[in-house]
């Protein structure tokens, strides 16, 4: 009887939760993540994103979202990574500890970059790479500072494309950056 009563507790919090005006869980999606869904008005388009909590991450907390999303696995404690549906996103935010939902930085690496980094968690994730990076606009002082924050060496910048050196983290970061659109392993030639 208990156990019967707090599943309908919880199916009307999640009801709540989920029928909040629609502007207040899309004011929790980044600028990147907005731009994305507009783009893919339609509900079925799948997205991979990455939600900022704003507390340590519970095995119930993954268990909620599990509610709302096709997958989500905790980074640590305080990154959570879900695969949702357009339709599936808005009640993913809605979630009273979700803080802040954006589109997964992977989904700005090339396929290369991809593999590289792959590689460089299997060793230990203390790997640097070489990268080349594009932004949506020129790169102006306070962008390129934006991009020094973030840990990786910026070398070269030209008009909207830049090149660094970053570590798995910093590259994560950059990644994370709204301006950032792309980066690319940085590709390495013999020109004897």
């Amino acid at each position: 009887m208990i156990l019967r009563l707090i599943g309908v507790v919880l199916t009307a919090l999640t009801l709540c939760a989920c029928s909040q005006p629609p502007g207040e869980p899309a004011a929790k999606f980044t600028s990147s993540l907005k731009k994305s869904v507009e783009a893919h008005s339609d509900t079925q388009t799948l997205f991979s994103v990455l939600c900022i909590p704003t507390r340590p991450i519970t095995a119930d907390m993954r268990g909620e979202a599990l509610v709302h999303a096709r997958e989500a696995d905790a980074l640590g404690d305080h990154l959570l990574r879900a695969s949702v549906t357009g339709g599936q996103l808005r009640a993913l935010a809605a979630l009273d500890w979700i803080e802040r939902v954006d589109l997964d930085p992977e989904n700005k690496f090339d396929l290369p970059l991809r593999t590289a980094v792959q590689r460089a968690r299997r060793g230990g994730g203390q790997a640097r790479l070489d990268v080349l990076g594009k932004c949506g606009r020129a790169i102006s002082p306070e962008i390129k500072k934006g991009l020094q924050e973030t840990g990786a060496r910026i070398g070269s910048v030209i008009g909207d494309m830049f090149t660094a050196d970053a570590d798995l983290a910093a590259l994560y970061a950059l990644a994370a950056l709204d301006d950032v659109t792309l980066l690319q392993l940085s590709q390495t030639r013999d020109t004897r």
